[in-house]
């Protein structure tokens, strides 16, 4: 009996010894910001003063220095982010997670980010090299110290963050290069299709601005619509697109100060934290300010005290996919215009926490990874490799990143993004003398044949790259005084440009708001941008809704349905959190596009992104009204209108009849979910981050709701991140704000104090004159030798 009271004891002990430190390590994890942390002899020195927010300004003796103590506040604050980053572009999750993230690693491990980024490391310049090694350094110097508690996520899965090195910094640009650029996905899409639709309702689906571009002839294989869907799963799920932003800059001669604004907010995919992280530099050689990416050693979006840049996605079609003729003998032979050839094939091992190892058999062919095995289908049905700039050796973003943020005017910027290579962005750049302009800098395949639209031939060598557009043929344009230059995603370039930069583009509606307020309207002080980055007029609505209008009819439905049209009429096309118009606008839109296209689309309905604007205004056309037969009924054609009745009904019904007592804010809101604690009861929620939002999709003040075809929620988990107006003026100005905190902490009290200045838009103001930065009492740190 005394040995089962002992036994009991014990086990109460060890439930409240395991409770204790559930409970306080989390807070044992929360770095020091002020005091003295010595690192011993020959440390590089830097002082670290936060202000009330946690943003840092790092005061050192010289860059590099300076970026010694960024890799340091880096780790403080974001260690789990990091290590998530790396681990993602190096196939390596499932080594702490388990086999549920074996298809992102398999992905990963195909497309050899991790490899490349080890080519991209050996290939820096000198000076850029050692700024990224002393980065490392200062990374390392707060992963080695054992007074720190790592964060709770490490404890959670139960391993120790591995030292720093410099691959692990290059990967993101690996990473983003291939987020950044999605047109393999729609290339997947078309030859998904391809077996189902005529080579007219494949081209149909993807309209220039209204206008559908001349079919290019069918696929030069078909494959079936699961596999196709799987591969597009794997990818999406490993490199999901996220290809949006603004940018824009407005010459002195049309601003209150007579010095150019520089406005920027990009558009990514929303987690906790954020991806920015807000960052002040101040050494002897420059002071920066802005957008920095835990896990990068740069200002990544920002100023210095002569120059401002921002950025936006090119949408240039840097990937082509190669279907590739194997010998039925043998399918890691394949067929070049010199005959046969092996392929490279490479093992790559995948550890599995709680799991056995993976051996990952990856085969690459003269134009790259055999992607479609990561489907298994390769050998027997269609073998398709991609060829892709963010695949292409050697890249010099990095140093490109770092030189850009030295530059002190527009033309040395742009000498400076010579040698970036991907992603592709819209440089939107002002400097204090005047200067605005936007240059386009990376490699764009320039092909022998073909378009990019959909898999080519990859045997006769016809539809081959025959190099990249000459960086002095790029695209580059520079403003004047009393005018503006910007992108929000559109073409960047005239028609009667040289270069083929890519068959479709996304949407121009964003760009036509900002065209209009800035040429009609122009905000001339920096507090007048950053209320233009908050508009959330809807030009999809305004030009979408009076066709739908007037096809649904006055006399549509019942009572319910009338009253929503009446309350449609009259409504401003403003996507407000507190209205219930774009409510019943998005439901409706969603409803109707599902009706729409889905019969013809089928399975693949769910892989194209909502909504369409595009291709919506081409349906309501008289060109385009064949889409509005349902094709699943035989006995009639339906037509545009019934079938907007039809979806309006249906709105309706799921809004639980009268739509006045909704509003949009009840089913949109943003929300920044843990990559880790959204997986674990209790703690996912008290991790979420979330609030009601305006704005859509289309709307300058980006809500995208993603690819979420279903439900009755709109969530938003697409927006700017960060936002930034940045005055060339003698204040130095930079008024920026984040969307969640900076801390990737969840017990820390900045994990998320900054987010309801995200969504009432109260931003930070900081400058880039020296001895500006002024810190809360008690929060200034300073690193370095041990003192005495």
């Amino acid at each position: 009996m005394k040995g089962r009271h002992r036994l009991i004891k014990a086990s109460i002990a060890t439930f409240l010894f395991a409770l204790l430190g559930a409970s306080v390590l989390p807070f044992l994890s929360l770095p020091p910001v002020d005091g003295h942390i010595g690192l011993g002899a020959g440390s590089p020195e830097a002082t670290v003063r936060r202000d009330e927010h946690g943003v840092p300004s790092i005061e050192a003796a010289s860059l590099r220095d300076a970026y010694f103590a960024l890799g340091f506040v880096h780790a403080q604050d974001r260690l789990w982010q990091m290590e998530g980053m790396r681990r993602l572009g190096a196939g390596r999750l499932s080594e702490v997670v388990g086999s549920a993230t074996l298809s992102v690693d398999r992905t990963m491990r195909t497309l050899g980010l991790y490899r490349l980024a080890e080519g991209d490391a050996a290939a820096l310049p000198p000076a850029r090299r050692a700024e990224i090694d002393s980065y490392a350094a200062g990374i390392n110097a707060w992963l080695g110290d054992p007074r720190n508690v790592y964060p709770p996520e490490f404890a959670l899965l139960g391993f120790r963050p591995e030292p720093w090195k410099p691959a692990d910094t290059l990967v993101w640009a690996r990473i983003m290069a291939m987020r950044l650029s999605g047109n393999w996905l729609e290339e997947l899409l078309r030859l998904g299709l391809s077996g189902e639709l005529t080579i007219r309702q494949i081209a149909e689906l993807w309209p220039d601005g209204g206008a559908v571009p001349q079919a290019t002839g069918q696929p030069v294989a078909a494959a079936g619509s699961a596999s196709i869907r799987a591969i597009l799963h794997a990818i999406s799920a490993a490199v999901p697109p996220t290809t949006a932003s603004n940018a824009w800059a407005i010459g002195g001669g049309l601003t209150e100060s007579g010095a150019p604004i520089l406005a920027s907010d990009p558009h990514l995919g929303f987690s906790a934290p954020v991806l920015w992280y807000l960052a002040r530099i101040e050494t002897p050689e420059a002071v920066l300010a802005g957008a920095s990416v835990p896990g990068v050693p740069a200002i990544l979006l920002g100023r210095n005290r002569r120059l401002a840049w921002g950025m936006t996605t090119t949408h240039s079609d840097t990937q082509d996919l190669f279907v590739e003729r194997t010998d039925p003998a043998n399918p890691d032979r394949y067929a070049t215009p010199d005959g046969w050839r092996d392929m490279a094939v490479r093992i790559e091992e995948i550890r599995v926490r709680d799991g056995e190892t993976e051996q990952l058999r990856v085969r690459v062919t003269r134009h790259g990874p055999v992607v479609s095995d990561l489907d298994g289908i390769g050998d027997d049905k269609l073998t398709l490799a991609l060829r892709s700039t963010a695949l292409e050796p050697a890249d010099g973003i990095a140093g490109a990143v770092l030189e850009l943020a030295l530059a002190g005017s527009v033309d040395a910027a742009i000498e400076a993004l010579r040698a970036a290579g991907a992603p592709q962005q819209n440089v939107v750049l002002a400097d204090r003398d005047g200067a605005i302009a936007m240059i386009s800098p990376a490699r764009v395949p320039m092909r022998k044949a073909g378009d990019g639209r959909a898999p080519v031939d990859g045997e006769s060598g016809v539809f081959d790259w025959a190099g990249f557009v000459p960086f002095d043929e790029l695209p580059l344009a520079r403003g004047e005084p009393g005018g503006w230059i910007g992108n929000a995603n559109n073409r960047p370039v005239s028609p009667d440009y040289p270069h083929l930069l890519a068959a479709d583009w996304p949407s121009a509606d964003r760009m036509q708001r900002l065209a209009g307020q800035l040429s009609t309207a122009t905000p001339k002080t920096p507090a007048a941008n950053a209320a233009l980055q908050m508009d959330v007029v809807s030009v999809m609505a305004a030009q979408l809704l009076p066709r739908m209008l007037a096809l649904t009819g006055a006399d549509a439905g019942n009572g319910a349905v009338r009253a929503a049209l009446d309350m449609l009429k009259g409504w401003d096309r403003a996507m407000k959190a507190d209205r219930p118009e774009p409510l019943v606008f998005a439901f409706w839109l969603r409803n109707f596009a599902r009706a729409l296209y889905a019969d013809e689309t089928g399975a693949l309905y769910s892989s194209f992104g909502e909504p369409r604007p595009d291709f919506l205004r081409f349906a309501l056309t008289p060109e385009g009204a064949g889409w509005c037969d349902d094709i699943t009924t035989a006995e009639k054609s339906e037509s545009c209108g019934e079938i907007l009745t039809t979806s309006l009904a249906d709105t309706i019904a799921m809004l639980g009849g009268d739509p006045s007592e909704r509003t949009w804010g009840e089913r949109h809101h943003a929300v920044f979910s843990h990559t880790i604690f959204r997986h674990v009861p209790v703690l996912g929620g008290l991790t979420t981050i979330n609030g009601p939002t305006s704005g859509g999709a289309g709307t300058l003040n980006r809500g995208g709701y993603g690819r979420n075809q279903t439900g009755d929620n709109f969530p938003h988990v697409h927006g700017a991140g960060y936002r930034a107006v940045y005055e060339l003026s003698p204040l130095e100005s930079a008024d920026v704000i984040i969307a969640t905190g900076q801390s990737g902490n969840p017990v820390s009290g900045r994990y998320r104090d900054l987010f309801g200045n995200w969504l009432e838009d109260r931003r930070l103001h900081y400058s880039t004159l020296p001895g500006s930065f002024d810190a809360s009492p008690h929060q200034v740190l300073t690193i370095g030798p041990d003192h005495d």
